[in-house]
């Protein structure tokens, strides 16, 4: 049997959509990370970051990077991910794994700037209720050390 592979191409959407992930939701998401990174400007929060590591094979998994839009481009994200395979590294993870949606093109970007690498997807990751038609999970790793 063949070897199969699979490629990213950016296509175009025929609609506009925007996505909304308020920060405060997502600190509400962290109770149960293991371990939780903050970003603030000096006066208020502006990005979080949260990994947990499974034993079973030793991945680091990055389940929460956010930054608000505000602070983008400023290198908060970067600091918050380099803080994230710093502790990965600590607790002797092999890789960071982290996921994201095929819709995200900025996410997707920005995670290959820094390293990871397109490693699986997922059409079913995702409630069908809660995404745009077509809408998948992409995974992207980066090895810690």
């Amino acid at each position: 049997m063949g070897a199969h592979t699979a490629t990213l191409d950016e296509v175009r959407l025929g609609h506009l959509f925007r996505k909304v992930y308020p920060l405060a939701q997502q600190v509400d998401d962290l109770s149960s990370a293991e371990w939780v990174r903050v970003a603030d400007d000096g006066q208020r929060l502006v990005g979080i970051a949260a990994l947990g590591v499974e034993v079973w094979n030793r991945r680091a998994v990055l389940s929460h990077l956010y930054v608000e839009a505000s602070a983008r481009g400023r290198g908060v994200g970067r600091a918050l991910v380099d803080a994230a395979i710093t502790e990965a590294d600590r607790r002797e993870a092999r890789c960071l794994w982290v996921e994201t949606q095929t819709t995200n093109l900025g996410a997707v970007r920005f995670y290959e700037r820094l390293g990871f690498t397109w490693c699986g997807f997922d059409t079913s990751f995702y409630d069908p209720d809660d995404v745009e038609a077509g809408e998948s999970a992409l995974f992207f790793m980066r090895p810690v050390s």
